[in-house]
């Protein structure tokens, strides 16, 4: 093994904020483990784990809830382990913003951590679905957190969540980023609950996500067609490489790469959508990581991988994507529409007319 991925929980589903559209609640109600936190002897025990699996390469991703509320010492504790440990390893994070502080942004700093603000755009498509549990705005406290890393010099990059609401205003998102100098963006939409029973009004329709992705994509392209380059924006570099056949990514050609999610209490899973007690596939204080990669767990998550929709099977990019991530299936697909058709379309026309 050249390199290990390793996506881990500290805070579980823990966070100070109450977002409307938090997927991490959805999970609960489907039996994810309870909120708890990560002690330092089940921190050791992963990275022991990752140092038996033979990689030569560790990538530690840590994740929520909200990550950050593990606390600062925990981290501190967490980076000398791994260097004990004598592990080649990057680390990442994944955070709402609002725990960064100067001893933070040090902190990544000094260990050259990746750092993913969750930021859905300026302050009136932020705060519409990203308050606090008394219902106050957090635009100001990510934009503060977002100023530390850059005075720190932390590398940094933006996740928005294309939610119903943002997704009626691509051209206010994208002049946003411009102005405030975004460098590396992610698009993520709004998922839906797992229970396709349940109302969801947070997330938007495959129609409406399609005309987003083509309406962010036409302006974003109009930038380089002006010499004027503008951020990278993960989607679209994952499209183009669809397109060329290329993969390499999560959800590629249609099938699951499983993962190793480890939450809280050391249960480990084979994808964060899916931190469901029928496909737990261990955990690190007994397995080793090719015990998970065997486990009754991950035989189930393989298993239960639904075969393409009809409309993907009459679709002309199946073979270049394979009906897409499972779990994204439930936001941009529907019976008569596919997000991700109506992109690659309007990419390959649009190109064809540009002499």
């Amino acid at each position: 093994m050249r390199e290990l991925t390793v996506m881990l929980k500290p805070a579980s589903g823990l966070c100070q904020m109450a977002c409307d559209y938090c997927f991490y609640h959805d999970l609960a109600k489907f039996g994810a483990p309870a909120n708890t936190w990560m002690s330092r002897k089940t921190a050791r025990q992963l990275i022991a784990r990752a140092k038996e699996s033979g990689a030569r390469r560790v990538h530690f991703a840590f994740q929520g809830g909200e990550p950050l509320l593990w606390g600062q010492e925990h981290f501190d504790d967490f980076f000398a382990d791994v260097k004990d440990a004598g592990l080649d390893a990057t680390y990442a994070v994944q955070t709402n913003g609002l725990c960064i502080d100067e001893v933070y942004a040090a902190l990544f700093a000094e260990h050259d951590v990746l750092v993913g603000i969750s930021l859905d755009g300026d302050r009136t498509l932020h705060d519409t679905a990203r308050k606090t549990p008394d219902g106050k705005g957090t635009y100001e406290s990510v934009m503060r957190a977002i100023d530390l890393l850059k005075k720190h010099g932390v590398r940094y990059n933006l996740l928005t969540v294309i939610s119903a609401n943002t997704a009626r205003h691509p051209a206010q998102l994208y002049k946003f980023y411009k102005k405030i100098g975004a460098t590396h963006v992610q698009l993520i939409p709004c998922l839906p609950p797992l229970d396709k029973d349940t109302t969801c009004k947070y997330a938007p329709t495959p129609e409406a996500l399609g005309q987003f992705l083509v309406g962010f994509y036409r302006l974003w392209r109009e930038d380089f067609r002006n010499g004027q380059p503008p951020f990278s924006v993960r989607e679209f570099d994952q499209a183009l490489a669809t397109l060329r056949g290329r993969d390499g990514f999560c959800g590629a050609r249609g099938f699951c790469s499983p993962q190793l999610i480890v939450e809280a209490d050391g249960s480990t899973y084979p994808c964060d959508f899916y931190v469901l007690p029928t496909y737990c596939t261990g955990n690190v204080q007994k397995h080793s990581i090719e015990q998970t990669l065997q486990s009754e767990g991950m035989t189930n998550f393989v298993k239960d991988h639904p075969d393409a929709p009809d409309l993907c099977r009459s679709c002309r990019f199946l073979p270049l994507c394979g009906g897409g991530c499972r779990r994204m299936r439930d936001v941009i697909l529907s019976k008569n529409e596919c997000a991700m058709m109506r992109l690659y379309t309007y990419m390959i026309e649009k190109e064809r007319r540009t002499p």
